[in-house]
């Protein structure tokens, strides 16, 4: 770099990313919304880095292979182990201990001999000792103007002398303490993220900024904190229209392997299926994503399980209608967000369509009740020229609501004032 090139980079005021979660997955809603923003902030003149006070994400393991985002940040740190070869090794012993037990349990599994399983980590822990020491060394090391916290149960990282002076944001994904039972419990019987309104509130009170997905829970944040400074800040993607006509009668579902996203699956093919196929015999469905894994030897007559694609647009522009079908969950759903950005047709339920009602009736179709979403999604597949003007609607949606300058720019400009004073 030059001495011009130099001086111009030292010259962008810098946003430091604090995170246990890598956001290298480019396929989890979470991680792809931190990455669009970050690459907008960063491509529109902001030095952008991640730090990873910890390895905290490889929960049980003492070792992984994990992507970094070195293509979106300017720099990424990790605290708490070595990067080798695109791999994560810890430094925790009991980390090790536990891994080295694991073995041993599969040996003795091997002869009938089982001990109670533990436990997942999850990383709503609170901040460490270790972790708190590591985000004070950062920001030494990269004297940000702003910090973004990613999920509220880091702010205590931030909490601390050397962040005096310095702007703390915190993206909040969804607000925790608003999701069900139902969706906290996962098929092993771990405890997900079950956190009391009270610590979060509390949590995301120690932060100047707090960003949120969607109208809902930023009114119910507002309330919550009626001093606090919100932004809403949807997920920015590109407009991609599809190059041509899609197969006819097909549908796609696209998810992560997690509890939300299978209730959902299991609800529309034991419920709306069954009456979608009386009704358009010729329908196909086709699932993307982990949550493919989750059909296992179930699968229906008229389903087909793909899994995860390199890129998924080839999904969206393959299929004719995009179905939606949550029956709980918290947050913006980016499944939906996505399907109107590929300027597809959609058909959802009210959790589905969270923060995003106003569009409900022209962007997407919103069905509830099994009998009403096998209705909408045969009546859009029998009548190509309802589906194409649905399509239109999508895609005007996406382009005023979706574009990345339309979600991004308000917090950029936020970010650069508070840099400037």
């Amino acid at each position: 770099m030059n001495d011009v090139a130099s001086g111009a980079a030292a010259l962008r005021p810098t946003l430091m990313v604090l995170s246990r979660d890598p956001v290298g997955v480019s396929h989890r809603g979470n991680a792809i919304a931190v990455r669009k923003m970050c690459q907008f902030l960063r491509a529109h003149g902001m030095r952008v880095v991640l730090v990873l006070p910890s390895f905290r994400s490889l929960g049980r393991k003492p070792f992984e292979r994990v992507t970094l985002p070195h293509d979106i940040f300017d720099e990424v740190v990790c605290y708490g182990g070595v990067v080798v070869g695109g791999w994560m090794i810890r430094f925790t012993p009991a980390v090790w201990s536990r891994a080295v037990r694991t073995v041993f349990d599969r040996v003795l599994g091997k002869f009938g001999i089982k001990r109670p399983p533990e436990r997942s980590i999850w990383d709503i822990a609170p901040v460490s000792k270790s972790e708190k020491a590591a985000t004070a060394d950062a920001i030494a090391r990269f004297r940000p103007s702003s910090i973004l916290v990613n999920y509220f149960f880091l702010m205590d990282a931030v909490d601390q002398p050397a962040a005096h002076g310095i702007l703390k944001s915190v993206f909040v994904h969804d607000l925790f303490f608003m999701r069900d039972e139902e969706f906290v419990t996962d098929i092993s019987g771990d405890t997900m993220a079950r956190v009391s309104r009270e610590r979060e509130i509390t949590d995301l009170a120690k932060a100047d900024l707090c960003l949120t997905v969607q109208g809902t829970e930023d009114a119910i944040l507002r309330e919550a904190l009626p001093d606090m400074k919100t932004l809403i800040v949807h997920i920015g993607l590109d407009v991609l229209r599809p190059p041509g006509p899609p197969e006819p009668d097909t549908l796609m579902f696209v998810g992560s392997n997690n509890p939300a996203n299978q209730g959902g699956l299991d609800w529309f093919l034991e419920q709306v299926w069954p009456l979608l196929r009386q009704l358009h015999p010729a329908a196909r469905l086709f699932v993307y994503g982990d949550v493919a894994n989750w059909l296992q030897a179930r699968v229906p007559d008229g389903v087909e399980p793909v899994g995860r694609l390199p890129d998924i647009t080839v999904a969206y522009h393959r299929h004719a209608l995009c179905v939606v079908p949550l029956r709980l969950g918290s947050g913006l759903k980016i499944k939906l967000v996505e399907a109107l950005s590929h300027g597809r047709a959609v058909v959802t339920t009210d959790v589905g369509a969270q923060g995003l009602e106003v569009l409900a009736g022209s962007a997407f179709v919103l069905a509830d009740d099994p009998v009403a979403f096998a209705e909408a999604c045969a009546d859009l597949l029998s009548h190509p020229d309802r589906r194409h003007a649905q399509e239109d609607q999508a895609v005007l949606a996406a382009e005023r609501y979706f574009s990345a300058e339309a979600c991004y720019e308000p917090l950029r400009r936020y970010l650069m004032d508070h840099a400037a004073v």
